[in-house]
C-alpha cells in the first residue's frame, strides 16, 4: 500500500488523538495547539486553533478526540467543549456546558464522541453522557443517578440492536435509548476490572466489542450476553421506630396503612427486591407523595429513613430493579398517617375557637351589664342632682319670697309711720293753736 510521511511542525508533536478520514487526510489532535489536518498527496497542512474572540474556531486548543461524522463534519472533542468542524468552510460550531442552560453539555471535558445509526451524537464527558439531536438541537443528559455505573464516561459503542455499550470508571453498562434502561456489568459478572481506559473501545467488522481496562482487555459479542429481563416484585420487610423494632400486630409486608403519633418522629422501612440473580446489584427507589416531587434513587441501599415529618397523610411509593436495571412493573404503596400533637389537632383548634367565642360573648355581655349599670348610676346621679337643684331652687324661691315679704312688710310699716307722722303733725298743730 501507498504510505505518506508527514513531518509535523514544532509544537504539534505531542498529541492526544488521531483520525484518518474517508478522504485519506490525517487529523492530529495536539495538547494545546488545536487540530492539524495533513492533506494527503499535497503535503499541505491546515491548523484549526482556538481564538477566544472568534466563536467559529475551536473551543480549546487541547484536543482530546475526533469523530468523522456525516455531511463532512469532523467532531472534535477538547478539554473545554465539543466542536462540529465543517471541512469545507473550516468553521466550527461550539458546544459547551452552561450552568443555567439545561440544553447544554453536562461537562466541558470531552472524553469520547460517537454517532449512532439514527444520527444522534453521543458525547461522553467527565461528568455524564450526552445525546445531541442535530435536527432539534436538543441535548439530553444521563448521569449516575439515572442508572450509569459512574459519571466519568471512557468509551461508547453501538450494537446491532441500537443499544449503546458504555465503559466508565466503575464498570460497563448497556443502555437502551428507546426505553432509557441501563444494565450494569462489573467484576461480579466476570470483568477483569471495573476501571476502563479512556478511548479504549473498538467494534470489529464481525461486530465483536473490545474494551480496555486497567487489568486487561474485555472482548465479547453483544448477542452472547443474556439479560435478566424479569421485573422484580418488591416488598417491605421490616419497620423500626426510633431504632427499635415495631410492635405491629401483623407483618409489615401486609400493612397498607401505617399510623404514627408525633412522638414517633424517626422511623425506618426496609425493602427487598425478590430477584436473587445478583441481589447486591438490585436497585431501589422511593417517592413520598406530599413530600418528594421526584423519585429518590438509593442505589442498592435497602432501607429508607424519615425524620420529623409534619402531621398529615402521605403515600409512600417504592420500587426496585434487578441486577440488569429492569424495574418493578408496579410500585408498592403504603399510606402513612402522622397524627399531630394534641395542641395541633382539630379538636384543640375547635376548643380554642369555642373558648374564644365564649370569651368574646362573655366580654360583650359583661360590657352590656356594665353599661346598663353605669347608665343606672348616671341616671340616679342625674335624678339626685335634679332633685337637689329643684330643692335648692325651691329654697331660693322661698328665701326670695321671704325677702320680698319682708320688703313689703317694711314698706307697709314705712307707710304706716308716714301716716302717723302726718297725724302727729296735725294733732301737734292743733294743740299748738289752742295754746295760742
Amino acid at each position: 500500500p501507498k504510505t505518506n510521511t508527514f513531518k509535523p511542525k514544532t509544537g504539534f508533536v505531542e498529541g492526544n488523538a488521531v483520525l484518518y478520514d474517508k478522504d485519506g487526510d490525517l487529523w492530529w489532535g495536539t495538547n494545546g495547539f488545536g487540530a492539524t489536518r495533513f492533506i494527503t498527496g499535497t503535503g499541505k497542512t491546515i491548523t484549526y486553533g482556538y481564538d477566544p474572540k472568534d466563536s467559529t474556531t475551536l473551543s480549546s486548543g487541547e484536543v482530546t478526540n475526533f469523530l468523522e461524522g456525516s455531511d463532512d463534519i469532523i467532531w472534535i472533542g477538547t478539554s473545554s467543549g465539543l466542536n462540529a468542524l465543517n471541512k469545507k468552510t473550516g468553521k466550527a460550531i461550539q458546544y459547551r456546558s452552561q450552568v443555567r442552560n439545561p440544553n447544554s453539555l453536562s461537562h466541558n471535558v470531552i472524553n469520547c464522541v460517537y454517532q449512532a445509526k439514527n444520527g444522534l451524537i453521543w458525547v461522553g464527558t467527565m461528568v455524564g453522557l450526552n445525546s445531541i439531536n442535530l435536527k432539534t438541537k436538543k441535548i439530553t443528559h444521563y448521569l449516575a443517578k439515572d442508572g450509569l455505573p459512574h459519571d466519568n464516561i471512557e468509551g461508547i459503542l453501538e450494537d446491532d440492536k441500537n443499544n449503546l455499550w458504555i465503559s466508565t470508571s466503575r464498570g460497563l453498562c448497556k443502555f437502551s435509548p428507546e426505553d432509557k434502561r441501563f444494565s450494569v456489568y462489573d467484576i461480579t459478572d466476570g470483568l477483569p476490572s471495573n476501571e476502563f481506559i479512556l478511548g479504549s473501545a473498538l467494534k470489529s467488522k464481525e461486530g465483536r466489542f473490545y474494551f480496555g481496562t486497567s487489568n486487561g482487555v474485555v472482548s465479547f459479542s453483544p448477542d452472547e450476553i443474556n439479560d435478566n429481563n424479569n421485573a422484580p416484585k418488591i416488598v417491605i420487610t421490616d419497620f423500626t421506630v426510633l431504632n427499635k423494632k415495631n410492635d405491629l400486630t401483623e407483618d409489615i409486608s401486609g400493612v397498607t396503612t401505617l399510623t404514627l403519633n408525633y412522638h414517633q418522629y424517626f422511623f425506618t422501612l426496609e425493602l427487598a427486591a425478590l430477584d436473587f440473580s445478583a441481589p447486591i446489584k438490585n436497585q431501589y427507589a422511593y417517592k413520598l407523595e406530599g413530600f418528594n416531587e421526584d423519585w429518590i434513587y438509593t442505589n442498592n441501599k435497602r432501607d429508607i429513613t424519615f425524620t420529623n415529618l409534619n402531621a398529615g397523610e402521605y403515600q409512600l411509593k417504592v420500587k426496585a430493579s434487578n441486577n440488569r436495571g429492569v424495574w418493578s412493573n408496579e410500585a408498592v404503596i403504603l399510606k402513612i398517617i402522622i397524627s399531630p400533637p394534641w395542641w395541633k389537632t382539630k379538636t384543640f383548634y375547635m376548643s380554642c375557637l369555642i373558648c374564644l367565642v365564649l370569651l368574646v360573648y362573655g366580654f360583650v355581655k359583661w360590657r352590656e351589664r356594665k353599661l346598663v349599670f353605669e347608665q343606672k348610676v348616671l341616671k340616679q346621679k342625674i335624678t339626685e342632682a335634679t332633685t337637689e337643684i329643684t330643692e335648692q331652687k325651691e329654697l331660693i324661691e322661698q328665701r326670695n319670697k321671704e325677702v320680698l315679704d319682708s320688703i313689703h312688710y317694711a314698706s307697709r310699716i314705712q307707710k304706716a309711720l308716714m301716716i302717723s307722722e302726718k297725724s302727729f303733725e296735725k294733732i301737734f298743730g292743733r294743740l299748738k293753736g289752742k295754746k295760742s
